[in-house]
């Protein structure tokens, strides 16, 4: 059996850390929320069916619904984890600060790439125009084909797609 663990276990924390959120109470609501659907999340993807014990059943399939749930027991925490951490939550204080450093840096250069695209495009200084942008750059982000782009290329492609859906 491969063993994967993530951190320190969330499953009974009572205070996760995430960079995610500049606001505590936005953090603390967010936490709720996430831990909620990780708990669902576990308790409907357990790994096994429950097989009806009437004795209608073979000792193999009794064997292997307990084998079975056995497993799922012990993968449960790992999988409440893994999928607390995939939300961006973790018990280490020190990873957390690594987070918001991360985070802290994306935001800068996000700040950068938009300054230096409205310095290109002072079109969209236009409040109009400039939520026309952003609606297209947040579908396009929403597009899992250009998942990886920078938000940089993400504005010059909104941009094309504005400037090609305005010509005749």
């Amino acid at each position: 059996m491969l063993a994967l663990s993530v951190g320190l276990p969330l499953i009974d924390c009572t205070r996760g850390y995430t960079a995610r959120y500049d606001d505590t109470k936005e953090q603390e609501r967010h936490l709720k929320l996430d831990k909620s659907e990780c708990k669902s999340y576990t308790s409907s993807n357990s790994g096994y069916v429950q097989i009806d014990h009437n004795g209608n059943q073979g000792g193999f399939a009794n064997g292997w619904n307990t084998g079975m749930a056995l497993a799922a027991a012990a993968n449960k925490s790992d999988l409440y984890d893994i999928c607390m951490n995939k939300r961006g939550w973790t018990t280490d204080e020190d990873e957390f600060l690594q987070q918001k450093d991360e985070i802290a840096k994306a935001k800068l250069a996000a700040k950068k790439d938009v300054s230096d695209f409205m310095a290109a495009h002072p079109e969209y200084k236009d409040t109009a125009r400039h939520d026309r942008l952003s609606i297209e750059v947040f579908s396009l982000m929403n597009d899992p084909m250009n998942k990886g782009l920078t938000l940089s290329q993400l504005l010059i492609l909104a941009d094309e797609r504005i400037k090609t859906l305005k010509a005749p």
